[in-house]
């Protein structure tokens, strides 16, 4: 199994031409082309831009999690709160 984040570890300093090209124009310079070393290279750029991708998602993922988690506390809380109203309405209405 790999370490986590062990890629951020590699010193990749090396241009492939491509940082400034759209997605589209990757994709279908990637499938028109049948230059071995251009390929290579697209693919290293695909690679890096679906990496920064990724780690923007779990970001995003990350604190949705953490407000969807404080929201069911709340609602754990105003269930309590309510249960302990209807409880006392019982107790009003019995004695």
């Amino acid at each position: 199994m790999a370490i986590k984040d062990n890629y951020k570890k590699i010193d990749d300093s090396f241009e492939t031409g491509f940082e400034n090209k759209s997605n589209k124009e990757i994709v279908h310079i990637h499938r028109s082309t049948t230059n071995g070393y251009l390929r290579e290279d697209i693919s290293l750029e695909m690679n890096r831009r679906l990496i920064d991708e990724i780690e923007e998602f779990n970001k995003s993922s990350s604190k949705q999690t953490k407000k969807i988690i404080n929201l069911t506390k709340w609602i754990i809380g105003l269930t309590i709160a309510m249960i302990f109203g209807v409880g006392f309405q019982i107790g009003l209405l019995l004695f």
